[in-house]
């Protein structure tokens, strides 16, 4: 009984948040739900972009490209000195509607993270089963990217600007 009170207030915290929030996001999840994007354009992330917050001694890049299809083909990379220390490729594509983000380079496997949260100039996309990030955010403020990894009690935020 406890558990459905509970879910009932948390679904009306929730539906009370959005009708309030003029910035209204146009995709929206909620935890075990996958978002159905509205909109295919992310051309904002497209570019070449330049960590501004990295360690000392390391440069990390990531560009992204819009390819013919519609998807988004990104890729990132850091060095240390001329070395290359960490390399991935990303993709953004929808997948019978729903918007994905694969990650591959990193683990045998592509991880992939489903969109729940999409607005103008902002994504969010989870996937609660990988260890570590469960979360990725990007965001575009003129002419800055910001990415931020989460998982757990952990958290890295990228600040990139135009390259």
């Amino acid at each position: 009984m406890k558990v459905l009170i509970y879910r009932i207030i948390f679904c009306l915290s929730l539906l009370t948040t959005v009708a309030c929030n003029s910035d209204a996001p146009t995709t929206r999840a909620t935890s075990g739900e996958k978002a159905v994007a509205t909109t295919s354009n992310l051309d904002w992330i497209v570019g070449a972009w330049k960590r501004t917050n990295d360690e000392a001694g390391k440069q990390t890049f990531e560009t992204w490209a819009k390819k013919p299809d519609g998807t988004y083909a990104g890729s990132a990379y850091t060095l240390v000195g001329k070395d290359t220390a960490f390399q991935e490729i990303m993709e953004l594509k929808p997948e019978a509607g729903i918007w994905r983000l694969s990650v591959s380079g990193v683990n045998e496997t592509p991880t992939v993270f489903v969109f729940t949260d999409h607005r103008p100039l902002r994504f969010v996309c989870e996937n609660p089963d990988n260890e570590f990030p469960q979360k990725i955010s990007y965001s575009r403020h003129a002419d800055k990217l910001s990415a931020i990894i989460t998982g757990g009690r952990m958290k890295i935020t990228f600040l990139f600007e135009k390259n």
